[in-house]
Formats: structure tokens, sequence, C-alpha cells
């Protein structure tokens, strides 16, 4: 039995006489390795069975007679060398194939070595036929095989970027761009400037880090005692802003609203980190407690107007989202809407032709997931031109729990991007919606999440000129929501995790998610819309990068794109690219690029692993277990499907 994702079963004998084999580590995937499954592997000398193989069967590793190295890393795997088919006209005709020793050569003898841990049955069954065990350690790099790994086609490295991350307690947020660590990292936010240059401003306790991609070049350090980093942007003139927000404590709440304080400030840099000036916000027009807190911040810019979209906590300990905008030649304040969404546990926002639009989610009002638009016209914002468009409310099935009053809100949010006539909202949710909460268990019981596209035209309405199909109400059969474009199909074992979306320079769209298998992070994905929502590109995938788990969207230069991503391990700035034009759009087994899949892609594949050739054109279609090594176990899943 072969799982189309993981080898969950090698049959007996499945790669017996691979006579060129060398080594081979089995998937993560697989409980049961069968009868003389790789018995009479001449060259093979390296073996790893992960934790996930419960069974070894009887001669599976029969005349090998280099093997000198087999990993076993189930403390319990059950060894099997007795027979036990009760067939008794099966067990008369291959009487040799269902008993004997799992490792034996000519004369019944074995010279390698079975590594395991202490006490465990591997140390046991060694001790049984008097085999040289030796106590497994995972942290020894020469445990490790030398299968043959995929090359990665993101290009990614890092710099060392030291500091305590800025951070907010999970119990006191319920943003929706949680990383699995289990802190909210809003810590990273990339900007560009006019010369194309990427910097990434990262916020730790006591100050912001400006890191630039180029590595050669210096880091600036920033700080505002008292205040916490809220987002950042820079001008046409290559000047960086950065909104700061400081929280206020319940006993001096009338003191700072008598005395006028600003506890929401934007001040204006060099990009040398020089000050230049200051635009700060009165607590009495926002009654801004705790600024970000619960959720995130973006500022962009428009025509020389910096609009302001973030969370907040209010003097009154209500959560919603806040709208200011800022004249940036003099660097004034224009005006605070102060509730453009009640309990808002993230924001994100892009420039548009007219102003600016934004999306927000949350489990007061707007339910789900709202936009809302903002049109500047000679330096006032006027009419708002609110729209809180609840679309992917989701009242049924899912986990996502947000807000002090509980309420189940199914969706998450991922961007928002704008192209020709169309708006495109992504993000994930449950394909199925009900309206009846006692369903939510019935209809999506495992909480999946699939990736989806949500379109709209340019007034944020549905269309019959967009792609994308009706979502139903299970319990009335209604359309609930139109121009969904479902990207993925997750279930237990496959889900999706970061979402992501950009305008491509063409005017495309491109949408990428994180891809996740048995709980494990495996690659990235994407595929490309027009701004209807055709399919440009098919899905693809992407190694070597992590997405990260903020509002903001990658970089895009040309036909790459690029992001930055803190990593927690070794204190680090992570700088991800990959160029477009160089991942391959993966037709699954044509590793030929032929467009075909068939006997050259099995022949191709095959003279690959046993080293024949030195190039294997297209690697990511033969991937067939998503594991990230091309082996055997690929060719096998390709004959499979041929």
């Amino acid at each position: 039995f072969v799982n189309y994702r993981g080898i969950e079963s090698i049959g007996k004998e499945a790669f017996a006489y691979f006579t060129k084999l060398e080594s081979i580590e089995i998937p993560s995937h697989t409980t049961y390795i069968g009868e003389r499954a790789f018995s009479n592997c001449d060259e093979l000398q390296r073996v790893v069975i992960p934790e996930s193989v419960e069974t070894i069967t009887a001669n599976c590793f029969r005349d090998c007679p280099k093997l000198n190295t087999v990993i076993i890393k189930n403390p319990d795997c059950d060894f099997v060398d007795e027979p036990f088919y009760t067939d008794s006209s099966y067990h008369w005709n291959y009487p040799y194939y269902t008993t004997g020793p799992i490792f034996s050569n000519e004369g019944d003898t074995f010279d390698g070595v079975i590594y395991g841990y202490e006490n465990s049955t591997a140390q046991k069954y060694a001790e049984k036929y008097n085999l040289r065990f030796e106590i497994y350690d995972p942290n020894d790099d020469t445990n490790n095989t030398n299968n043959v790994l995929l090359p990665n086609n993101a290009t990614s490295y890092s710099i060392p970027c030291e500091g305590d991350p800025q951070h907010t307690n999970p119990e006191n947020t319920f943003s929706v761009y949680l990383p699995p660590d289990g802190f909210v990292y809003e810590t990273v936010q990339e900007v560009r400037d006019s010369k194309d240059n990427i910097y990434a401003v990262c916020a730790f306790d006591d100050e912001v880090q400006i890191v630039p991609e180029d590595k050669e070049d210096s880091i600036i350090k920033i700080q505002m005692d008292g205040f916490s980093f809220g987002a950042a942007t820079i001008d046409a003139q290559d000047q960086l802003y950065i909104l700061w927000g400081q929280s206020i404590s319940d006993d001096d709440i009338e003191a700072t609203i008598d005395s006028n304080e600003k506890n929401i400030v934007v001040r204006r840099y060099s990009l040398d980190g020089s000050y230049i000036d200051e635009c700060g916000i009165p607590i009495q027009d926002t009654n801004s407690l705790f600024p970000f807190s619960g959720g995130n911040a973006n500022i962009v810019m428009h025509n020389g107007y910096l609009g302001c979209f973030f969370d907040t906590v209010w003097t009154d300990h209500h959560n919603g989202s806040e709208f200011a905008l800022i004249d940036t030649e003099t660097m004034s304040l224009i005006d605070v809407n102060d509730y453009q969404g009640s309990h808002s546990f993230g924001v994100s926002m892009i420039p548009t032709d007219f102003g600016f639009a934004a999306i927000q989610y949350g489990d007061g009002a707007p339910f789900g997931m709202g936009v809302n638009t903002y049109s500047v016209e000679d330096g006032v914002i006027y009419n708002y031109l609110k729209r809180n468009y609840e679309f992917l409310a989701f009242h049924g099935c899912g986990t996502r729990v947000s807000g002090s009053r509980s309420q189940n809100v199914y969706v998450n949010l991922g961007g928002l991007a704008k192209s020709g006539n169309s708006y495109a909202f992504v993000g994930s949710g449950p394909k199925l919606y009900t309206t009846n909460n006692a369903e939510i268990e019935t209809i999506n019981p495992h909480n999946v999440y699939d990736v989806f596209v949500k379109l709209t035209d340019s007034e944020l309405n549905d269309s019959d000129l967009l792609c994308g199909e009706d979502r139903i109400d299970v319990e009335t059969g209604e359309a609930i929501d139109k121009n969904i474009i479902w990207l993925t199909n997750c279930d237990d074992n496959h889900r999706a995790g970061v979402v992501k979306v950009v305008t491509l320079e063409n005017g495309n769209y491109c949408v990428l998610w994180e891809w996740f298998i048995n709980g494990k992070f495996d690659s990235i994905h994407y595929v490309i819309l027009d701004d209807t929502g055709n399919l440009v590109q098919k899905d693809t995938r992407v190694t070597g990068a992590r997405l990260s788990h903020t509002s903001i969207q990658p970089i895009v230069r040309g036909n790459t794109l690029t992001w930055a991503v803190y990593r927690l391990s070794d204190a680090s700035l992570v700088w991800s690219t990959i160029d477009l034009d160089n991942c391959k759009e993966t037709i699954e087994g044509d590793c030929n690029c032929d467009g075909n899949v068939g006997l050259n892609d099995i022949i191709a594949l095959q003279r690959w692993i046993l080293r024949l050739d030195s190039e294997l054109i297209n690697w990511q279609a033969v991937d067939m277990n998503s594991d990230g090594i091309i082996d055997i176990f690929d060719l096998a899943l390709l004959k499979r499907i041929l």
C-alpha cells in the first residue's frame, strides 16, 4: 500500500537487486518494511530507518555484503524474523522469503553496525543475534545518509541581528499572524527606497534595527525611549517613517488626557538613522490606551500623504482599529477616524490610485474579514468611503477564537493586492459554510483550512466578469460568498500555513503559501493569476525558504520576490529571494519538462539516481513524496503513477 504523498508501506522485494543503490533513508511516513525489501543490493552501505517505522520483516536486508551502517530511530520497532503467513501453500512455495534474520549475508553473518537507542528493541535484536550495536547519537553528523538532496530554488542567506525581539504574549493577543513558536512577531517589515534597495526594519524591545539586504552595508539602530515599534515605510525622497506607540497605564489615563499627551508618534529619519522631525497624535484623538496591542499596524504613502492603520486597545478597554492621515510636507495630522472596526486583531493596507485600501480581521464588526477604503482629494480625507464588506465571515467550522467575547472567526488573514479593475484578498479558511454553529464539528471536524483568493471589482463588488465559485451555506443552500478561488485541497496530513499576495509588475497576482506535511514544514507553493482570476501559472513549489509571519507582503522587483524573516535560533535575519522566471511550473512526474509524464521521465530519473547523468531538468516534478530528497522511493511512486 502506497500513500500518494508518502510511502506508508514498503512491500515484499520492492527494491531487491537494486545493485547500484549505495545509501537510503526510509521516508518519514513509512510504518512497515516487507520481506526482502532491500535484499541483494550489492552496493548498499548505509540505511536510516525513521521513528515512524513500526515493523521490519524477515530477510529485509539479506545479502547486502557492503552494508556497514544501519540506524534505527524507533526505540520500540518490531523485528519480525519468524514465519507469519497462515496460508500453508504460500509458505510452502516461498519458505526462504518468510523466515530468517533481517540482516545476514552468506553464512548468516553481518559485519556492520546497528545504531539505536539504549535499551531499545534494536539493541535487544542485536544482542539476540550477537551483532555489533552502538548507541545512536542524533547530533552526530556521521549518522546522516548521503542521499541526493534537492537543490533549493530560493536564495537565502542570514545576517547576525542580535537583540530581544519585540513580541506580544499570545495570552493577550489574537493576531492572525501567529508563528508556530507561540509568539506574535510583527518584528520585521520590509521597505524599499527609490534606488530599489531593500531594508528590513526589525523591532526589538529597546530599539529598531534597519538591516540592509546588502550584507556589506551597515545596520542602523534607532531608539525612541518608552515607545514600541508599530510600522515603517520609505517615501520617494528616501526618507524613513516609523510609527511608534506608547502604552498608558489605567492609573495614568486621566492625567494623560488632561495633558494632551501624544502617545502615538510618526517620526521621520534619513536612511542613516538621523532624526528629521515628527508628527504626534494626541490621545484625545485616538483614545488609544495600548497602541498595536492585540494586533499590528501598517503605514503606507500616497502622493505625499501617510496613511496609518493600526489596532489598539482603547481607554474603555474595548479593542478595534483606527485610521490616521498625515501630511508629510508639513508633518501635520489631517484627521483620525478612531472606529474602523470593533474587535480588530490584524490589519494590512496598500496604497491605491485614489488613496488607501485596508483589510482587517475581527470577531466584532465586521465579523471575519472586512475592507475599508479611504479617498484623499485636495489634501483632505473626506467621506472615508468606509466599506465594512463582510466577506468570508465564517460562522462555522474551525478553531480560530478571537476577542474577549471568544467568538469564532474562521478565517486566517493573508493580505490584499490590487491590479487593473480588481482586488484580490487572500487567506485560508474552511470551504464549507454554515450559519448553524451546532453543525461546526460535523462539516469540518478536523479544522481544515484551505487557501483562498476572493476577487472583487474596484468598487468591492462581486462580478460575473471575475473568476471563482460561489460558497454555499450548507444549511440554506444559498450562495454566501462569490468569486472565490480555492487553491488547495488540504486534509489531516496536508495543511496550509502563512498566505501572501503581491501584484507583479505585469499586473498579475502571485499568491504564495506555506505547505506542511504531517505537521512539518515542507515548502512554499505559489500560483499566478491574471487580474480576473484566470490561471497563468499552475501550482509551483519553492524550497529553501520560509515566509514571514507578518502582515507585510514580499517586495516585488521585476519578476523576483524578496522578503526577510527573523530567526530566533541563531539571532539572525534571513533574507530570501525567489526568481519566478527560474521556478518551473510543476507537472508531477515530468522531470524532463516535455509536458508529458511517461517512460522517458522514468529513464531520466533512474539514470540520475544511479549517477549516470549529472543533471535532472526539473527535480521538483519528481520529489513524489515531498520529503526534500530524490531517491528510489520517488522512482517507485513515479512508476506507480504510470
